[in-house]
């Protein structure tokens, strides 16, 4: 029997409060599209630490949940790894709330005793990997303008041996695009078995840009469903959120940022998005003051409120860029007016995913997982 377990049913969503904890400004790489734009050498302490998890715990409160994920980010959170640990031990030995934890790196100072430490208390790990060498090394580079993929290959065996799946993240850019396919099978075959794909956000996407990034696509897709088809487990943001979404569709997608999740930075802002960081319109609150709570009113009561063009488009249910408010604010200076090129991905999205599921159903043995 083939069972397509990629195929799954409606995911439940685990209630808990998700802080983004920003430990640093600097970081020892140079990435060309980094939105962080100030890497500067600015870390917090412990103090300041506590300070923002009692803030993560009094909305955590508020909302009745005792479930707290801390996302350790930067510049490069592992450049203040003695920080991380000495948190991990003080959440760990707090009765009231469970934490769990997560880190989003570039890949290059994941030693043994990193990795070590990090398996032992189940933190999530999220690597940034454009692809093959040349690939990579095209953006993400040191501060000499060297690449980082050598540097990344000496830790693979900590990423690939690690007990739990690490998520590769990969970077769309219009250097790389043409190349993407090629990219997704060589962090596959490096045995990486569950990929992210984002564009780059800072560069405006052509439409001859997006033909290139269908055709690729529509060749990873074909790759994903024949790996999952014979058994090869594997995961792409790109296709699963996708499917989830055709076969459980909605009226909205909101993220809930600003409600139960904010980024909390080194100078003690407090921000609903953590891509949004760098705009101003991002920051809902302080670490001393708490969430102003006029700034996070509107999305409370969120409610979907479609231009023009998307009110007679049968994207609707599909469609989770509508929601993506804070994201649509950045580029566009509007929280309701989707970006034109993130339209177009959208129908790519859906053509490619609605295609794999009809290939699915042609199995007389299938069954949702």
């Amino acid at each position: 029997m083939i069972r397509f377990c990629f195929v799954g049913k409606k995911k439940e969503r685990i209630a808990l409060f998700s802080l983004d904890l920003e430990l640093t400004k600097s970081c020892n790489l140079n990435c060309k599209y980094c939105f962080e734009s100030e890497k500067k050498q600015q870390y917090i302490d412990f103090e300041e630490v506590i300070a923002r998890i009692d803030c993560a715990k009094d909305r955590a409160k508020a909302l009745k949940q005792n479930v707290i994920n801390i996302d350790f980010t930067g510049g490069e959170p592992l450049l203040a790894f003695n920080l991380i640990k000495s948190i991990v031990e003080y959440c760990n030995g707090t009765e009231d709330y469970k934490f769990q934890y997560g880190i989003v790196t570039n890949g290059t100072l994941f030693t043994d005793k990193i990795a070590s430490f990090c398996g032992l208390h189940d933190v999530a790990i999220n690597l940034s990997l454009d692809g093959n060498k040349s690939s990579h090394d095209k953006n993400r580079i040191n501060k000499n303008g060297d690449g980082s993929y050598s540097v990344i290959m000496g830790n693979l065996k900590n990423f690939i041996d690690y007990p739990a799946p690490v998520v590769a993240n990969m970077v769309i850019t219009m250097e790389n695009v043409k190349d993407f396919y090629e990219d997704f099978l060589h962090i596959y075959r490096l045995g990486f078995k569950r990929i992210r794909s984002v564009l780059d956000i800072s560069h405006k996407w052509n439409s001859e840009e997006l033909r290139v990034l269908e055709e690729q696509f529509l060749q990873c897709a074909d790759y994903y469903y024949m790996q999952n088809k014979d058994g090869q487990k594997i995961y792409w943001n790109f296709a699963e959120d996708g499917i989830e979404r055709i076969l459980n569709p909605r009226k909205e997608y909101f993220c809930k940022n600003g409600i139960d999740s904010f980024l909390a930075d080194v100078d003690g802002n407090l921000h609903n998005c953590s891509i949004c960081e760098e705009d101003e319109f991002s920051i809902i609150g302080t670490v001393e003051e708490g969430i102003n709570e006029e700034k996070i009113k509107q999305w409370r009561t969120y409610k979907r409120q479609l231009k023009e063009k998307c009110l007679d488009c049968k994207m609707q249910t599909f469609c989770a860029q509508c929601d993506c408010v804070f994201l649509n604010k950045k580029i566009t200076g509007d929280y309701y007016c989707v970006p034109e090129h993130y339209c177009v991905l959208t129908h790519i999205q859906y053509s490619l995913c609605e295609k794999m599921i009809d290939k699915v159903r042609q199995y007389k043995n299938y069954r949702r997982c």
